[in-house]
Parts: C-alpha cells; structure tokens; sequence
C-alpha cells in the first residue's frame, strides 16, 4: 500500500487480540523500517504512533509481510483481519494525523516504568506474566 505522508504522524491500529503481523516501510524503494504488531481493523484497543514528518511529500511504501508463523489456531471463530485481504486490512489499519494519539486507553496506563540504567536488572511486567533478565548497559 502506498501512502503519500502529508501528516506529521501515522496511526497503526492495535488489538490486543489480533494476530502479530509484520510490518515493512519502503521509501524509493529502500526499506527504512520494519516492525511486528497486532494489527486490527476496527475496533482498536490503541493506536502505535509513527513520527513520518521525515517523508512529508514523499510516497511510503507499507507492506504485509509474511512472518513464517503458522496462524494461529487457538480460537474457534478467526478474526475479520485473518480473512482479510492484505491490503484491505493496511487501508482499514493506517491512517495519517497531526498530532500523537491520546493516551487515554482502556489497557494501558498513562504512566510507564522501566528499569533503571546502569548494572542488570529484573523487569516485571504489571500482570507478573512475564518476567526477565535484562541487561542494562
């Protein structure tokens, strides 16, 4: 999908439920950027946003690409996105702003910690699901 960058910021609809797919930028044919997300078509839990004020006036490239995953197969009924058309799903996921989404979501606190720099540390995500060693340098 080719997107001519006339805002500052682009808005990447998230799911907490959709699938993880990879994201690919292109601009004059380079790739300049790639990212995995749980792009959704409606309905978005929150927005991821993209500082493009880089490319305005230019044509960016945004590809679907295969992430060598199998779907997933844990839920009965498959989600509108796992049936949509790649580009149906980018057009219905992408759009241009100019300014920064809101931070008001449903999932997600407006105040964020991270571990403190220096030597390791734990880090311990706020449901206690996930914990890991990270090396802070």
């Amino acid at each position: 999908m080719n997107i001519e960058i006339s805002d500052k910021y682009l808005w990447i609809n998230v799911g907490r439920e959709a699938e993880t797919r990879k994201l690919e930028f292109f601009c004059d044919g380079k790739k300049f950027y790639e990212m995995d997300v749980k792009l959704t078509a409606d309905g978005p839990d929150f927005f991821f946003s993209m500082d493009v004020s880089g490319y305005i006036g230019r044509t960016v490239e945004v590809r679907l690409a295969d992430t060598g995953k199998e779907p997933e197969q844990d839920t009965a009924v498959d989600s509108q996105e796992s049936v949509m058309e790649p580009q149906s799903l980018l057009q219905a996921s992408l759009s241009l702003h100019s300014d920064k989404p809101g931070t008001n979501y449903k999932y997600r606190p407006e105040i964020h910690y991270t571990a403190a720099g220096g030597s390791n540390k734990w880090s311990v995500d706020a449901g206690n699901k996930h914990t890991q060693w990270l090396a802070v340098s």
